[in-house]
């Protein structure tokens, strides 16, 4: 574990209550000394990511842009929104290639508001290492397989990991440790979960049951407007 990976996975909760002995539910100076010890951690976070050329809570838009394209990815659409509650003109930008797909909207005109990455990977070896994931789950286990069955070495090498980050903080951080361990796939082998909104379609939401429905409609929609290339790589819908 290198020093960023040290600053990246600091529990801020579990230094106070280390520091007081007491757990911090229920006691107000565990609870106190954990904001103080999140305060200064964030800020080291913050100059470590900085410095290492990489993704920060208050980043510009232009250089989570430049972010994506080092890792590869080309911008597969920009679609601008305006924010009646809000009154302010935004952008959603996808960027994909490589076997990778970033989505982010922006907030206010040069905030990064929410941010994700989606892909599919494969490990070099039949080693799990659990910290190279945030999100999602194995797949590509044989017909009928039941949880608990023993696999063979065969289709234990046909196992992928279909699975998503946070891409705001320490996103090519992320990407690289799991390049140095594995390999992207490129296409897919089966449609996964892609979240292709903005903040702005809340505004328009259903508020009762329909609200799964109109969400999935817009990512629906919206993978229709990538290019057929990016379209074949996340394997050609939405789950």
């Amino acid at each position: 574990m290198n020093e960023l990976d040290k600053v990246l996975q600091f529990d801020p909760l579990a230094a106070a209550e280390k520091t007081t002995g007491r757990r911090s539910g229920g006691d107000t100076l565990t609870g106190l000394v954990g904001m103080q010890i999140a305060a200064r951690h964030n800020r080291l976070k913050r100059a470590a990511l900085q410095e290492a050329g990489d993704s920060h809570f208050s980043i510009s838009v232009a250089d989570f842009r430049a972010i994506l394209e080092r890792l590869g990815m080309t911008l597969a659409l920009e679609l601008p929104f305006h924010s009646e509650k809000f009154g302010y003109d935004d952008t959603l930008f996808i960027y994909a290639g490589g076997g990778l797909l970033a989505r982010f909207d922006t907030y206010h005109g040069d905030a990064v508001n929410s941010a994700n990455v989606y892909y599919c990977w494969r490990p070099h070896g039949s080693e799990r290492e659990w910290d190279l994931f945030s999100s999602g789950g194995w797949e590509g286990h044989p017909e009928n397989h039941r949880h608990g069955d023993k696999l063979t070495p065969e289709q234990d090498a046909a196992l992928y990991w279909a699975g998503h980050h946070d891409a705001r903080e320490g996103v090519a951080h992320k990407i690289g440790r799991l390049r140095d361990k594995g390999a992207f796939l490129d296409p897919w082998p089966a449609p996964q979960f892609l979240w292709l909104c903005h903040y702005g379609d809340n505004e328009s939401a259903p508020t009762d049951a329909g609200s799964t429905e109109y969400y999935g409609r817009l990512c629906r929609e919206r993978l229709s407007l990538l290019p057929a290339e990016v379209q074949a790589m996340v394997g050609g819908g939405v789950r």
